[in-house]
């Protein structure tokens, strides 16, 4: 890191270079430019034939991996290679001591996370990776009601989801469906954090998983009418016993005819918490008390709340990916606490691959890591544009 990075203070900022032209970088770069506390530096292409002039990176400086590695106006690499070489990448970043910020999960398997953790200690960088939208308005608005007593002591929760998977809006979906892919691993991170976020680090899972159809065909994109092969979990029933004594439910379908967006519900001793989907930032948020009467939680005082673009069903949603590259950020510069941290994200994917075990297995899988809940981010002054609060 170079010393101009290295000073300390709000008019500050990280170089940011970006490995990876994934499906959603663009939704990143639209966050992203607009931060005082980032510059973004080149785009590092693996493929040779990469042209600068297309796509989302059309604006930033081409270079190979190795030229942006080697960049020292490059302070933190933003990882959205496909998943299964975020570890191979994001190591690499660490080895020539660069921050990352990585796209979920951290790593397909737990001993690839582990070494992550360890070599980003050895090389003394952060490790942040998504999903960062418990960053969310109507999430730390339900964060801020269960740590405030208002539904009292959480005993037990649900959260679902169900659609027919990637192919019909995803222009390469083979990734998902191979070995270490499925529904699990992509949407689950989002529950997964969401609930570790609000109840804890989770102690053990039971689950039933299936593989719906051995083949799918891509319905978009220069593949349309590919037939690709299933390997992986497209549909994942189970149940999680978190360390606190709360248990959860949990179904993730990419088996459902019908699109039904992802919805949280958090049981108390003294009341209910209904939460909007956890892929997106803002949404609605419902406190139902001892006497049944429905309250919409303000979010006002909260973050990334406000709705900046539409979901599958045009209906508006939230959505500030990259929010958690910028606590990455913070947590760098002004020695704030990490949130989005490696650790967070280790834990939830080892909570993910036990739900692919037990089901494998017929049986309980104990979860060995644990993670302290990230702190909540109302109060904190992690600076973002005016336009992403709402206000009275």
């Amino acid at each position: 890191m170079t010393d101009h990075h290295r000073a300390q203070g709000s008019n500050t900022r990280l170089g940011v270079g970006i490995i990876g032209a994934g499906f959603i970088s663009e939704n990143y770069l639209g966050f992203l430019r607009q931060s005082d506390r980032i510059e973004l530096i080149a785009f590092g292409s693996r493929r040779s034939d990469h042209r600068s002039s297309s796509g989302p990176y059309r604006s930033l400086p081409l270079m190979s991996v190795e030229a942006l590695l080697a960049d020292t106006r490059v302070d933190l690499v933003l990882n959205l290679v496909p998943a299964e070489a975020h570890a191979a990448v994001t190591l690499r970043c660490i080895a020539a001591g660069k921050h990352v910020y990585s796209e979920k999960p951290l790593a397909t398997n737990v001993s690839d996370a582990a070494a992550i953790i360890r070599s980003a200690e050895d090389h003394g960088v952060l490790v942040g990776c998504a999903p960062d939208t418990f960053l969310g308005g109507a999430h730390q608005a339900a964060r801020n009601a269960i740590d405030a007593g208002l539904i009292g002591t959480p005993l037990a929760a649900n959260a679902t989801f169900g659609s027919h998977g990637m192919e019909a809006w995803h222009p390469d979906p083979a990734p998902f469906y191979a070995a270490g892919g499925g529904v699990g691993l992509d949407m689950g991170p989002y529950f997964i954090t969401q609930l570790v976020n609000l109840l804890g680090p989770v102690a053990r899972v039971v689950a039933e998983t299936t593989i719906g159809a051995g083949e799918r065909k891509i319905l978009c994109g220069p593949r349309e009418g590919e037939i690709i092969p299933v390997h992986s979990p497209t549909t994942v029933h189970g149940a999680l016993m978190f360390e606190a004594g709360c248990t959860a439910s949990i179904s993730l379908s990419w088996d459902a005819w019908a699109y039904r967006p992802g919805s949280i519900e958090i049981h108390g001793t003294e009341g209910s918490l209904l939460l909007p989907d956890p892929n997106w930032f803002g949404g609605k948020v419902k406190l139902v008390d001892k006497q049944r009467t429905v309250h919409d939680l303000p979010l006002s005082c909260f973050a990334y709340a406000r709705p900046n673009t539409v979901d599958l069903l045009d209906m508006p949603v939230a959505d500030y990916r990259g929010a958690g590259l910028l606590d990455t950020v913070e947590a760098v510069l002004d020695r704030t606490v990490h949130r989005t941290s490696a650790l967070m994200a280790r834990h939830v994917l080892e909570v993910l691959l036990g739900l692919n075990i037990a089901g494998d297995r017929f049986e309980s899988v104990g979860i060995l890591s644990r993670v302290d809940r990230p702190a909540p981010l109302r109060g904190h002054s992690l600076p973002v544009p005016t336009d992403h609060l709402i206000f009275p």
